[in-house]
């Protein structure tokens, strides 16, 4: 299940943290891609892909860590549909 834990802790401000579990952080990414292209990332002609990769800063730079989204839109089950109206 994915899981997002909130947590608040008021002094002299309010501090708001979140812990956010790895496939909590890739449904939020698949959400926003979709979101931004005008698409249904649950629809049936659209394929997803999420994963965590890495790659180097510099030569001799740290890890980082980076989300890749891939929302595949097939295009033959929508003429198909078209066509059989």
């Amino acid at each position: 299940m994915n899981r997002v834990q909130i947590s608040s802790d008021k002094q002299n401000r309010t501090v708001h943290k979140a812990s956010i579990d790895e496939p909590a952080l890739l449904a939020l990414a698949i959400d926003h891609v979709a979101q931004q292209l005008g698409l249904d990332s649950t629809a049936a002609n659209v394929q997803v892909k999420a994963y965590v990769t890495s790659y180097q800063v510099g030569s001799l730079g740290d890890r980082k860590a980076r989300i890749e989204v891939e929302l595949i839109e097939g295009h033959e089950a929508a003429n198909v549909a078209l066509s059989a109206s």
